[in-house]
């Protein structure tokens, strides 16, 4: 009888890991242990495992053994490189993916990934050979990735348009659609009601928690890895706090606005807050310090704040700003995985924006003093400044003599890693300039040009000092 290899049970695996039930993907793969232990792919389906629970240092031990065991098993490296980047470890990645490419010089995906960490002349061998892959039948993950390489390389090295054109290119492989006006109806219907729905009950034992939100890419991860950095403070990265209960409670999110979530929502009483309570404290991490101000950055949660004013008695909430022409652009380079694909249209990227500012309004005038909007140039340009009165709007003592301990600094998970890991800089101000003939469609969603200037004069004002 033929013995059974890991390979033959590795969907069932992929059932629970593909559907973000990771706890189940643990057991399963605990149960096997003695069976599949020495095996490279279950060891690094292990470590991916810990690393999406939160067991960052786990998931990285297991892969350091695991390219100690088995150093010629190209994806151990090639996952290890990944890892270390998002911890800021950027030489020891780029020699990791260096490993994995000795091992498998020709693979696609390995000098695609070098390709957008080191951008090479548009004219290399290297963009030739991408060049060429595009030919061949690539899966559209593997493209996507290709393309992503061939407009970095353009975008450093050549041409602002060639870049633009393979960021078009990429983002017609995105598949799926996302209506723009049904969450305008969810919006509609937030601006109706939000000053009814319920409060929480002052007398609740509840962490406090800041909310970091606004639009993808508008300075969310810089800010939180900055709030990371105090002692006081526990950074949960985009941690679901808000729309998992919502969703559980089958109340509408950002991307669940259909009719039936919408009615529910206008009838939300005390039983349901209750419910949303309980689910909120169950989402928390289970490594959640006590007594530590939790930092969460959801951008999306911007929507879905009426979930933290009905269960927390102490929040504050930091919703960002950048200008939104770099905001679009961004979103619509990147290749985003986990978001709804609005980010693949320009229009619609100015549309789902412009529901943002709704919703910054609206929560602005519900929350009042308890909601900063913080100008990302102001943060940038003046960072000391501005971080102080983020530390004191938040309720933290100032920038303190004791910084946040190495294992309470965390990795950084979001497309926004390489700029986090660069520290604070203006770098990312003003690049829609070079594509602004490329970027009409997003400037004809926002409003038109009047529409940028009035935000433009609105972000002057962010307790941002002129000279």
């Amino acid at each position: 009888m033929r013995a059974i290899r890991y390979s033959d049970t590795r969907a069932e695996f992929l059932t629970f890991f593909e559907k973000g039930h990771f706890v189940k993907a643990l057991h399963f793969l605990q149960n096997l242990a003695a069976l599949h232990g020495d095996t490279p792919e279950y060891i690094l389906d292990l470590a991916e495992t810990f690393w999406q629970l939160g067991e960052e240092g786990k998931a990285l031990e297991l892969l350091r053994i695991l390219v100690e065991r088995f150093p010629k098993f190209s994806a151990g490296w090639f996952i290890l490189g990944q890892r270390l980047m998002n911890y800021g470890a950027t030489e020891e990645g780029r020699m990791c993916f260096s490993q994995a490419l000795e091992i498998e010089p020709q693979s696609v995906v390995l000098r695609a990934t070098i390709g957008q960490i080191d951008p090479v002349s548009p004219n290399s061998a290297q963009a030739r050979y991408l060049k060429k892959s595009l030919q061949t039948d690539l899966p559209a993950s593997v493209k996507s990735e290709v393309l992503q390489a061939l407009a970095r390389a353009e975008e450093c090295y050549g041409s602002p348009a060639k870049a633009f054109g393979y960021w078009k290119q990429m983002n017609r492989l995105i598949k799926g659609e996302f209506d723009v006006d049904q969450l305008a109806r969810y919006v509609d219907l937030l601006d109706e009601i939000a000053a009814d729905l319920p409060s929480a009950d002052p007398a609740w034992q509840m962490p406090k928690v800041v909310f970091i939100c606004g639009m993808p890419r508008s300075g969310t991860t810089i800010t939180e890895s900055l709030l990371a950095q105090h002692p006081d403070t526990f950074a949960m990265g985009e941690h679901l706090c808000l729309c998992g209960p919502a969703l559980l409670s089958g109340l509408p999110d950002f991307s669940h606005t259909d009719v039936a979530r919408l009615e529910k929502l206008r009838k939300l009483d005390r039983p349901m807050v209750e419910q949303l309570r309980w689910h909120f404290l169950g989402s928390l991490p289970k490594h959640t310090p006590a007594g530590k101000v939790l930092v969460t950055k959801m951008p999306a949660d911007a929507f879905s704040l009426w979930v933290a004013r009905a269960v927390l008695p102490d929040l504050r909430i930091l919703h960002m700003e950048r200008h939104p022409m770099d905001v679009g652009l961004s979103n619509f380079k990147l290749h985003f995985t986990t978001l709804v694909p609005y980010h693949a249209h320009l229009d619609k990227i100015g549309g789902v924006m412009r529901q943002t500012w709704r919703m910054r309004d609206i929560n602005k005038r519900i929350f009042g003093d308890r909601m900063r909007v913080q100008s990302y140039r102001a943060l940038v340009e003046d960072r000391e400044a501005q971080m102080a009165e983020i530390l004191s709007f938040a309720g933290l003592s100032a920038a303190s003599d004791t910084p946040a301990t190495t294992e309470e600094v965390r990795s950084v998970r979001t497309a926004s890693v390489m700029q986090v890991r660069e520290g604070v800089n203006t770098k990312g101000l003003d690049k829609w300039r070079l594509y602004e003939r490329q970027l009409a469609p997003l400037l004809q969603a926002l409003g038109g040009q009047a529409a940028v200037a009035d935000w433009e004069a609105q972000d002057r004002a962010r307790s941002f000092r002129l000279p």
